[in-house]
């Protein structure tokens, strides 16, 4: 009996081994993910950019809405997720998550506003995230951008006045003289209007709705207080 158990001693010990060998050669296998390849990325600063191809495409890039992506060296793609020209500071731009979706890797990012009553810089910003993904070239970069939604706004909030056109100051706002009115009781008082999206159209030579309006000329125009306490101009007329 004894001479038995010295026997099997052994026995059992080579079958734990080769257990434990096939085991362990099953769970290498799973691991390999075979043309799912890992990915990483991480978030830059444009400093960081050395090639000058990049450099002019995120000069190009960073200010426009959207998402706009590119290939650089070494396996490296380029993700910008941009939030847009805002008025002011105080906008920021979240990465909220990413997943990948077949040859697809697609990034989440929302824009957060400023808070109420928070105080801001009075200047046009435009927040974005410049992201670094080591990927395969046949991986697709995407993003999906959630904005924050703006109080619609009806025409009864729009006021109506006149003017002499002064100037624009930049893509974004106009110099009026502003007639004299219930709105406006000073005479001829010169003031600052933002321009919406649809009026920036007016002003832009190469966009059909172009309305050639010079500096001199007099004007009618609609105009709100947008959300961030500035008047907005919302149409626009040359008078004569």
């Amino acid at each position: 009996m004894t001479k038995t158990i010295k026997l099997l001693i052994p026995v059992m010990a080579l079958v734990f081994f080769l257990n434990t060998f096939i085991i362990a050669g099953c769970s290498q296998s799973t691991n390999k993910s075979g043309d799912d390849e890992d990915l990483s990325f991480k978030i830059i600063d444009p400093s960081m950019l050395k090639d000058e191809k990049l450099l002019d495409w995120y000069n190009s890039s960073y200010k426009k809405r959207g998402s706009h992506s590119t290939s650089g060296e070494n396996g490296y793609k380029y993700l910008i997720i941009s939030g847009g020209e805002q008025p002011t500071g105080g906008y920021s731009m979240e990465l909220v998550g990413n997943e990948k979706n077949n040859n697809s890797l697609i990034f989440y990012a929302k824009l957060n506003a400023p808070q109420k009553g928070q105080i801001v810089t009075q200047a046009l910003t435009y927040p974005h995230l410049l992201i670094r993904i080591k990927a395969a070239e046949r991986t697709t970069i995407k993003a999906q951008i959630d904005f924050p939604e703006k109080k619609a706004q009806s025409s009864q909030d729009h006021k109506s006045a006149t003017g002499t056109f002064v100037g624009q100051i930049d893509n974004s706002s106009v110099e009026i003289i502003v007639d004299k009115s219930d709105l406006f009781p000073e005479s001829d008082g010169l003031r600052v209007f933002r321009l919406s999206e649809q009026v920036k159209e007016f002003f832009n030579t190469n966009n059909a709705n172009y309305k050639g309006i010079e500096p001199n000329d007099k004007i009618k125009f609609d105009f709100r207080k947008n959300e961030n306490g500035q008047l907005e101009i919302v149409n626009i007329e040359k008078l004569g």
